[in-house]
């Protein structure tokens, strides 16, 4: 049955933390292979409980991929396998999963990984900042660099990603890509709270970066967080250093003149830093507060009712149907005002933040309308005695 609960942002926040780590293992024995999977099963529980195990499916490099329904994935290659990647595993950690986790399950997951015996190599890492009062919004950030005006060293490639209107203007916030999609190090700025339904804008700054690049970054960090788990203090500013040094590093955007080679190696050296930047990356944020928590989602809640109870429902409709005066779209629409009787009007605050600002009016409508509805069929069909 597919489970209700799911992993859902728990609104606007700000924040300075991994958002995305794939890590290779390699094992010498099934008894190492099933410590992996225990140990990354029992993480994904921890922050999504559904008391489940997840059906292995086939996947493209590796021959079993096991997807969690915290977003957390273990790809594994049994050793008696004829792959290549016999005796390997990858795990993928999302931002969700990041984010259901305080500072000091970050620094034990971060050294648990790095120091877990047949850890291999970080194969990717994405640090990000999250900031909501900033100095600039993303659409500026992409005006200026369709004028010219903005430049990031140490890429060639600076694209902007979205939907537009017939006048030009953007239909959601775009997203400002600095590199291409093959680039082992790639610049992200987006408004991260636009796929969330926040009420509020948001300014992220994301450095997608792979190979030995990751590694190479995700080792220093690690050993950063061990020393913190040694001494026992768990501070969060030293484990922000390595999000914030990579997110500055060399590839800082720079402002410079219309019409001048973006190529020309002075720029780098001359043009100007946006003061906006300097102040987004130096920007802080609660290291304790949680940005995901368990949540019943709507999608999710329908599909388990419908697996439970969908046979019983459907055999009931059709009874009702069959054996009174009242067709079968009349009898769906009675059990639809039955259920909207439950309804509160926080209800109406959940269904807002989980939909496109475009349909917020055509929401409200519909729920003020069910509501109205199911009283009056409440007060018919249920008459106080």
């Amino acid at each position: 049955m597919a489970p209700v609960m799911e992993l859902t942002s728990t609104g606007p926040h700000e924040s300075c933390r991994t958002d995305w780590l794939s890590h290779s293992f390699k094992f010498t024995n099934d008894e190492e292979e099933q410590d992996l999977f225990a140990y990354f099963h029992d993480l994904s529980e921890k922050v999504l409980p559904t008391r489940s195990i997840p059906t292995p499916k086939g996947g493209k490099h590796y021959q079993y991929v096991y997807g969690f329904d915290s977003g957390l994935t273990l790809e594994t290659t049994p050793l008696d396998s004829h792959r290549a990647t016999r005796g390997q595993s990858l795990i993928n950690i999302p931002g969700s999963v990041w984010g259901s986790l305080d500072k000091e399950e970050r620094n034990c997951l971060i050294t648990d990984i790095r120091f877990w015996p047949g850890a291999f190599r970080c194969t990717r890492w994405d640090p990000q900042i999250t900031v909501l009062k900033s100095p600039i919004d993303v659409a500026q950030v992409v005006a200026d660099v369709q004028a010219g005006k903005l430049w990031a060293g140490g890429f060639s490639q600076q694209n902007p990603y979205g939907r537009t209107k017939a006048d030009g203007s953007w239909v959601s916030p775009p997203t400002q890509y600095f590199g291409s999609p093959e680039s082992n190090i790639r610049l992200r700025v987006y408004d991260h709270g636009a796929m969330h339904g926040w009420e509020e804008a948001s300014f992220r700054v994301e450095v997608q970066i792979r190979k030995r690049y990751a590694d190479d970054h995700f080792r220093r960090m690690a050993a950063r967080c061990m020393e913190q788990r040694e001494a026992g203090h768990y501070s969060s500013t030293r484990g922000k250093i390595s999000e914030r040094r990579t997110c500055s590093a060399r590839r800082f955007p720079r402002y410079v003149e219309v019409g001048r080679s973006c190529e020309a190696y002075q720029v780098a050296q001359t043009a100007p830093k946006p003061a906006w930047w300097k102040e987004v990356l130096e920007h802080r944020a609660d290291p304790a507060q949680l940005s995901h928590q368990p949540e019943v989602g709507l999608r999710r809640a329908t599909v388990a009712s419908h697996q439970q109870y969908g046979r019983k429902t459907a055999m009931n409709h059709i009874h009702e149907a069959c054996n009174g005066t009242t067709s079968l779209p009349m009898v769906l629409l009675f059990d639809f005002l039955e259920r909207a009787a439950f309804l509160r009007q926080e209800d109406l605050l959940e269904l807002l933040r989980v939909s496109p600002e475009e349909h917020h009016e055509k929401i409200r409508e519909l729920f003020h309308n069910a509501y109205e509805q199911a009283e009056e069929w409440a007060e018919f069909n249920h008459p106080e005695s």
